[in-house]
Order: C-alpha cells, then sequence, then structure tokens
C-alpha cells in the first residue's frame, strides 16, 4: 500500500529494462494461469499502461522531464 511511484522512483538504477522484466512475468502467468485470449489483451494491456505510467513518473521525478521509449515487454 502506500504511493508506488515513490517507492519506485527511490529505487535509483530502475530504469526500462526492470519494467521490461516485470512485464515479461507477467505474461508468463498469464499464460500459466490459462487466461482467454481477450482477458489477456484486456489485463497485460493495463500492465504495459501502469509499467509506462510508473516508468514516465520516474523519468520525471528522479531526472527532470525527460520521455523515455515505450516499455516493451
Amino acid at each position: 500500500s502506500g504511493n508506488p511511484m515513490t517507492k519506485h522512483a527511490a529505487i535509483a538504477k530502475i530504469d526500462n529494462p526492470e519494467f521490461s522484466h516485470w512485464l515479461k512475468l507477467f505474461s508468463e502467468t498469464l499464460d500459466e494461469i490459462g487466461s482467454s485470449k481477450e482477458a489477456r489483451a484486456r489485463i497485460y494491456g493495463r500492465a504495459e499502461m501502469i509499467a509506462e505510467s510508473l516508468l514516465l513518473g520516474i523519468h520525471i521525478h528522479r531526472d527532470g522531464i525527460k520521455f523515455p521509449a515505450k516499455v516493451k515487454g
């Protein structure tokens, strides 16, 4: 609980590779639980939005306004 943005921004070296790894694990979990194609697309799409939002917020908070490349899982 709390503020995920401040928790993630406090991790000095967190960047695109860590979020890409998280998305990969998320995708593998969706495969393991046997999500339907429609549910998988919707849930994974939300995960991508969360990753991109956190990464953008981290760059703004930690580095000033700098727009990173899109996170790819």
